[in-house]
């Protein structure tokens, strides 16, 4: 705890990544990840697209990874980030906080206030 405390004010940059869940059905229609998400048929032949990595610059988060987990219907998101964060006694559960929001931002169509 000593050093933690002498850490305490440090001005750090982190890579953050969140890991989520969700039932596919809880992505927006018109989102990223379910307005990729097609199968096309012919001959007899299905091909669906069922996962990707977007490649984002310019903002804090510089990937979104995605792929639905096979006979279900959840999908694995990943959010990779790189953010530069003040170390304060509530650091990590403002950086968790912020990881979701991003996941409300990107893929679930959500604005900071948490509405569509």
């Amino acid at each position: 705890m000593a050093l933690l405390d002498k850490a305490i004010g440090a001005t750090i940059d982190v890579g953050v990544i969140g890991f989520f869940v969700l039932p596919l059905a809880a992505l927006p229609e018109r989102g990223l990840v379910r307005s990729l998400y097609t199968e096309q048929a012919t001959a007899g032949m299905t091909i669906k697209l069922t996962g990707g990595r977007f490649s984002i610059t310019g903002a804090p988060v510089q990937s979104i990874t995605w792929g639905v987990q096979q006979n279900s219907k959840d999908v694995a998101l990943q959010i990779q980030a790189r953010k530069t964060v003040r170390i304060e006694a509530t650091y990590l559960q403002e950086l968790l906080d912020w990881i979701n929001g991003q996941l409300g931002l990107y893929l679930l169509t959500r604005g900071k206030d948490g509405g569509e």
